[in-house]
């Protein structure tokens, strides 16, 4: 993982390059695409794979970022489940030592009217 400071230099850099080859290639170049002919330079189709490469990447890092935010509001929703089952766990261990101690007073009880 880059870091922000790596990742804004990258930007930078990369513009910049986009920039110099945009400048160097004003050479006009035909492109026939579903049968017309498109005149551009060939700067202007690397300024157009630039954009078309930031906005694929812009649209994947938003993905990631939005199924990062699910993962952890999944992980809170189990904690606070976890955190609810370890309390309820606790009370039924407190109720099964209390009808212990009900049972054990019962019979101490009864044993003592015996003898």
């Amino acid at each position: 993982m880059f870091s922000i400071m790596s990742s804004r230099l990258v930007l930078i850099v990369g513009a910049a390059l986009v920039v110099y080859l945009v400048w160097s290639n004003q050479s006009i170049t035909t492109l026939n695409i579903f049968s017309m002919q498109i005149n551009l330079s060939g700067g202007m189709l690397v300024l157009i794979g630039y954009l078309i490469g930031q906005t694929a990447l812009i649209s994947y890092s938003l993905t990631i970022k939005t199924n990062q935010q699910k993962t952890n509001e999944h992980l809170e929703e189990w904690k606070k489940q976890d955190t609810k089952l370890a309390a309820s766990v606790q009370s039924d261990r407190e109720k099964q030592l209390e009808a212990k101690i009900e049972t054990l007073e019962s019979a101490l009880k009864q044993a003592l009217k015996r003898s």
